[in-house]
């Protein structure tokens, strides 16, 4: 008895441990600067615990960096295992966003957007919160939306 309940332990581990991008999900939100720019905030979530979040001008799903990058040559990714609590301000043509984490910048081209970035602490972040409206700045969440897909 104790060498299946052994099996199935490890069978269990395996299977919540696997990665499976083939059942990929996505979210996207869209922002657009006064020059009439956009960009997108894209999230991929697979498996248990499989997560992307990257910040791109491209609306393309299936441009987002490959499962457990960190690194992308265009757009900017975030190394982290959720969603980042994430605020912006669009002033003119610039996107400044404030985060307790920052993201790798594109590593091959120069970003088309300016983009400047805060890094604050969880207190900040926490504070920033209640003040945020008052400071014209909103949150961004990007929410997963079934509908969607990597074609």
């Amino acid at each position: 008895m104790s060498r299946f309940a052994c099996c199935l332990a490890i069978c269990l581990v395996t299977a919540s441990c696997a990665n499976d991008i083939s059942s990929s999900n996505y979210g996207i939100v869209t922002l657009q600067l006064e020059n009439g720019q956009k960009v997108y905030f894209k999230r991929e979530v697979w498996g248990l615990n499989g997560h992307n979040f990257v910040i791109s001008v491209s609306p393309d799903l299936c441009s987002m960096p490959k499962p457990m990058e960190d690194k992308s040559e265009t757009d900017y990714v975030y190394n982290v295992m959720d969603p980042p609590i994430l605020f912006y301000k669009i002033n003119g043509d610039e996107l400044s966003l404030y985060s307790t984490t920052l993201p790798n910048p594109p590593t091959k081209t120069t970003f088309p957007v300016k983009i400047v970035q805060h890094e604050l602490t969880t207190i900040e972040i926490i504070r920033l919160r209640d003040k945020a409206p008052t400071l014209g700045l909103k949150e961004i969440k990007v929410e997963i939306d079934r509908s969607l897909a990597c074609k």
